[in-house]
């Protein structure tokens, strides 16, 4: 491409989708090809430079810079916009605005600029929109350096746009010790900032540019001066740009062309002074100046444009033509700005999140869960369906591909499988030659040993010889040897080929800790080495080796703990779990040697690269360690499994990983990226062994629910960046015009009273294309929101997140922004909802930081009090402003709550109803001897759920009960109205709404979804119309509650969530749980006008 880029001819198709429709030009530094792009259906101009210019060096890093110049200029009415840039085949492409007036320099030539009546308005009408477009270059800190009428393009309507920002200039080196940046460093209105020569047209050039001195602004104003004159010239008869003085002075009018005002010469005459001190300060004040002498000698007119707000799509297009010019971190930038335009923008959207994957911040589950939220909100359903389809094809979704399942028998006479499984290895891998023995050993509680055929999914044979609990297993990576440990105090070692045992040692058996005098290995493990000369057995923090070519043995570490043991896939290397520690063993000498140590936590799995230099290790909670162990290399973490991980396997080379888990799930990685190239899902248990196998792309796991499934894993294939379609200047700038006016009509009706004459604004500005969730008319539909009625959810999206290390209740403080969190730990801690400032922390509960309790409740109030229940006894008053303690309270409560300016507690006592003025239980209720796990309150009565599974209701002020039903329901909430009850979980997954006068149920939701859902927590939004829920299936619900149907599924495949509440408003929720990280959604909801009484 790069030997034939400049060449291509009418008809041919570059990268699939634009086809060449004609030369627009060729020069010295390259070419402009008139092309057709085939999805939009739209002309561009693309630009390319002369190969041999672009030498992999300066020159093509000057282009680059040049051409990020142009593509962070903005948009303008008078400036033609570099939509993005493309790199093709190595070369890189400028997309930029078609124009199908052509040049002004044509126009120039052909005469046509003076055809008719009118020329010299038209002369003055291109020379004022010239210079407001070079106007907008300059206040964006851009010098064009090159503006002549060759750059200057008009369209079909009179609209003059200037072009071809700094890519002449981009192949021109710079004089030695000078920077190449075209960028207005913030120079003074006398001192432009000083730019190194470019390249440069010698006819327009300043002399300061023509004698190689640095240039500027006052630079461009000469040029443009030029530029002008040749307009009234017909032509250039000067040969080089300082020149162009004398030429004015010396003007006569041609045949056929316009006189040369007067006005106009001395204003040119000022622009072409030699010394830049003496032009005029500004482009803009010629642009001034030329239009008052256009009113004044034709009357013509035309309104001075303004910047155009970039919309999502223009946000889209620069940061890929920024990633295109390697720079990733002002793309992903770019990439925020158009998500804060528009969060639900179907480009924007999928290429944030296709390069948040293939960086390693998310799965692909994670960006696929992403898209099909934007495409159950409807926008752009079609194409967001397609860019889903290109996810699955990078993730290797194909028809084909996935999860081949067969049975394996696993269970043997007594059924325990999962008693047996647990002990489940495939430790193969494929012979050097190519056609190693693909076999799986299993132990289990009958004491064999068995060998299966995966692949055929059939029982190869079992092993006799242990009279106990076959409790760990491993074979070598050639599948010829294995070696077992078992509850009888003996470890063999077996040939897999001949069926036999080779050897067999007595091992110490320690105390079973969980049954006294019992002595047990069920914490034991074993390996053999990968050459099969090495047998290591461990369990309760000793390890014992055998050299099974001498016979020789010994004690390899001691220590309190540990008991793992993890195969490398290389000949001289192992590595052990000793005291919260991984231990790599050297097994290259007479006798193993312990050697350096890696700090670990909740280890659940370890495995080995095959030449023993990547230690990979993950832990209970699914995160995934890699270790470089020659130290090129610091620790990399993935994440993506939502429990524990129960089995690794690298692949020979070290680049790729196959993982295993609690959570059913295998997922592929590259190690490298540290990204999730595929999750694979079809097993309906826990997954304790996989194997990549390279040969024939594909993996192979097996799983407690006794399947073996083989995956295709991907091919590689990468998936497109989206480009938007580009929009011209004047057609978002007449949008968003149009936008603001709707919505100043919108709030002047709001301040009448005329909430649905507000709503049908607002929806014709939503329906402007670009602006449906543009911040401004979001926010403008929300305060329409406080005089409508909420009918339905017409859009969710994630606005935020951020970690919660040690929270476990987290309420909305008021209307302030803010979160209250009560910890573990015993502190509580004020946390900005925006994530953005530092948590404010104190120690609430427990006797001193040694010695903490745990928050179990809090509760806050409109006024900005908060209330605490500890571990400790107490609960206590805060001011939240200022985390003041006001009052401690010695109620021993699992659950709290404001009744206005008292307090309500509930525990193992009963309700408490508290005066928090005076610090004193003003009345206790009892509740027939059970723990009060959740109440609310509404006035003077507290609705409370029971652990013995009853729900009932009693008046605080009488101390009577009013109702009591049975409901198995963890939390309670009561509607504003006070009229209704929402009940959520136990062992029903109940999620039902209740009359909060009978206790009677009055709707049920969608069962089905419930059940799916195992709710943790439910919250009324403010109206009552509609509901949240939180659930251990870790999604996020939104329901309708008069109708029981779920409106929105906002989160799914995370960790179990504990629960999830409502901002002040409705218009955002919040959820956290397992992962501790807690996660926030915008709403947008469908709203009406409510109805006039008597109509």
């Amino acid at each position: 491409m790069r030997a034939d880029g400049p060449h291509w001819r009418t008809g041919d198709v570059i990268d699939g989708r634009y086809r060449v429709e004609g030369l627009l030009g060729r020069g010295g530094m390259g070419t402009v090809h008139r092309v057709r792009h085939l999805d939009w259906g739209v002309d561009l101009a693309m630009k390319s430079a002369r190969p041999e210019l672009l030498d992999g060096g300066a020159g093509e890093k000057r282009f680059i810079d040049e051409a990020r110049l142009w593509v962070g200029l903005g948009l303008h009415p008078n400036v033609c916009t570099c939509h993005y840039v493309r790199t093709v085949d190595g070369l890189p492409l400028v997309f930029a605005e078609y124009l199908p007036g052509g040049s002004l320099a044509a126009r120039i030539a052909d005469r046509g600029l003076y055809a008719g009546e009118g020329a010299l308005d038209r002369i003055l009408d291109v020379a004022v929109q010239t210079a407001w477009g070079l106007e907008h270059a300059h206040r964006s800190g851009l010098v064009h350096q090159d503006v002549k009428p060759a750059n200057v393009l008009l369209d079909g309507d009179g609209t003059v746009k200037l072009t071809d920002f700094g890519l002449a200039r981009a192949f021109t080196a710079p004089p030695a010790g000078t920077a190449g940046a075209a960028r207005d460093r913030g120079a003074t209105a006398e001192t432009s900032v000083l730019l190194t020569t470019g390249g440069m047209t010698p006819a327009y050039a300043s002399p300061e540019q023509a004698a190689g001195r640095p240039v500027g602004r006052r630079s461009d104003v000469f040029a443009f001066a030029v530029a002008v004159l040749e307009m009234f010239t017909g032509g250039v008869t000067w040969l080089v740009g300082p020149a162009a003085g004398e030429a004015l002075a010396a003007h006569r009018p041609g045949p056929g062309l316009p006189d040369l005002p007067a006005e106009v010469a001395d204003l040119l005459a000022r622009c072409l002074w030699t010394d830049p001190a003496g032009r005029p300060r500004s482009i803009g004040d010629v642009a001034d100046a030329l239009a008052g002498i256009r009113g004044r000698l034709t009357g013509g007119s035309r309104p001075a444009p303004r910047e155009v707000d970039l919309r999502a799509g223009e946000l889209n297009n620069r940061a890929l033509s920024l990633l295109d010019l390697g720079q990733d971190d002002a793309a992903a930038g770019a990439l925020r700005q158009a998500l804060a335009v528009d969060p639900q923008h179907p480009a924007a959207a999928y290429n944030s999140a296709l390069l948040a994957w293939r960086g390693g911040a998310a799965t692909d589950e994670d960006i696929l869960a992403r898209l099909e939220g934007i495409r159950t909100d409807g926008a752009d359903a079609p194409e967001v369906r397609e860019l889903i389809a290109r996810i699955h094809l990078e993730r290797g979704d194909e028809p084909d591909g996935g999860g081949d399942a067969r049975p394996l028998p696993w269970s043997r006479g007594d059924g325990s499988v999962a008693a047996m499984l647990f002990a489940v290895r495939v430790p193969i891998a494929l012979s050097g030659s190519g056609g190693g023995t693909v076999r799986a050993v299993s132990g289990g509680p009958d004491g064999l040993v068995q060998v299966w055929d995966p692949d055929g999914a059939r029982l190869i044979g079992s092993l006799h010889g242990h009279t106990g609990y076959v409790v760990a297993v491993d074979a070598t990576p050639d599948g010829r040897r294995a070696i077992s440990a078992s509850e009888d105090g003996t470890v063999r070692v077996w040939d897999l080929d001949g069926a036999r045992c080779l050897h067999v040692f007595d091992v110490p058996r320690p105390q079973d800790p969980e049954v006294p005098g019992k002595r047990a290995l069920r914490g034991a493990a074993a390996a053999l080495s990968a050459d099969g000369r090495w047998a290591v057995w461990g369990c309760g923090g000793t390890y014992v080796y055998w050299d099974l070519r001498t016979g020789r043995h010994g004690t390899l570490a001691t220590g309190w703990s540990g008991g793992g043991v993890s195969a490398a896939a290389a000949a001289d290397r192992m590595v052990i779990e000793l005291d919260l520690r991984l231990q790599i063993v050297d097994l290259s000498g007479d006798a193993p040697a312990p050697g350096r140590t890696v700090d670990t936590s909740l280890l659940a799995a370890t495995c080995l690269s095959a030449d023993g230099n990547l230690l990979v290790e993950a832990d209970m909670r699914g995160a995934i360690r890699v270790h470089d162990l020659t130290g090129g290399r610091s620790p990399v973490t993935l994440r993506g499994h939502r429990d524990k991980v129960t089995a690794l396997s690298l692949s020979a080379d070290g680049r790729r990983l196959l993982s295993g888990g609690e959570d059913g799930t295998v997922r592929f990685w590259d190690v490298r990226a540290g990204r999730c190239l595929r999750t694979f899902r079809g097993h309906g248990d826990t997954v304790p062994a996989v194997l990549p196998r390279p040969a024939d792309g594909s993996a192979l796991s097996i799983g407690k629910d006794d399947t073996v499934r083989t995956w295709r894993l991907p091919r590689g294939h990468r998936a497109a960046l989206r480009v938007s379609r580009p929009r011209p200047a004047a057609e978002l700038g007449r949008a968003e015009d149009r936008v603001r006016e709707l919505v100043a009509g919108a709030d002047r009706a709001l301040a009448g009273g005329r909430a649905a004459e507000a709503l049908r604004l607002l929806g014709l500005a939503r329906a402007v294309p670009g602006h449906e969730r543009d911040p401004s008319v979001v926010g403008a539909w929300r305060r329409a929101g406080t005089s409508a009625v909420r009918t339905g959810l017409r859009g969710a999206w994630q606005v935020r997140e951020f970690p919660l290390e040690w929270g476990r209740s987290l309420v909305p403080v008021g209307r302030s922004g803010a979160l209250a969190l009560g910890g573990t730990d015993g502190h509580i801690a004020i946390v900005d909802a925006a994530g953005t400032a530092a948590p404010r922390r104190v120690r609430a509960h427990g006797r001193d930081d040694r010695h903490p309790a745990v928050v179990r409740a809090l509760a806050a109030s409109d006024g900005g009090r908060l209330l605490s229940a500890g571990g400790d006894g107490a609960v206590r008053l805060w001011d939240a402003a200022t985390l003041e303690c006001l009052r401690t309270l010695p109620a021993d409560a699992e659950t709290i709550a404001f009744a206005g300016a008292r307090a309500v507690t509930g525990g193992p006592d009963g309700i408490g109803l508290w005066d928090l003025d005076e610090g004193r239980l003003v009345r206790s209720v009892p509740v027939d001897g059970s723990t009060v796990r959740d109440l609310c309150c509404h006035r003077g009565t507290a609705f409370a759920a029971r652990f013995d599974g009853r729900l009932g209701a009693w008046d605080l002020n009488g101390g009577r009960p009013l109702w009591e039903v049975a409901s198995d329901a963890r939390t309670v909430s009561v509607s504003s109205d006070g009229r209704s009850l929402l009940c959520c979980g136990g062992f029903g997954n109940e999620l039902a709404v209740r009359d909060a006068a009978t206790g009677e149920p009055v709707g049920r939701f969608d069962p089905a979804a419930a059940g799916e859902h195992e709710p943790t927590g439910a919250r009324f939004f403010p109206d009552g119309r509609f509901a949240i829920s939180s659930g251990e299936d870790g999604t996020v619900r939104v329901w309708d509650a008069g109708t029981g149907a779920c409106l929105r599924v906002l989160e799914k495949d995370r960790d179990r969530l504990w629960r999830a509440d409502v901002l002040p408003g409705g218009d955002e929720v919040f959820a956290w749980g397992a992962d501790d990280i807690v996660r926030f959604w915008a709403l947008d909801w469908d709203l009406a006008a409510p109805e006039r009484a008597g109509a």
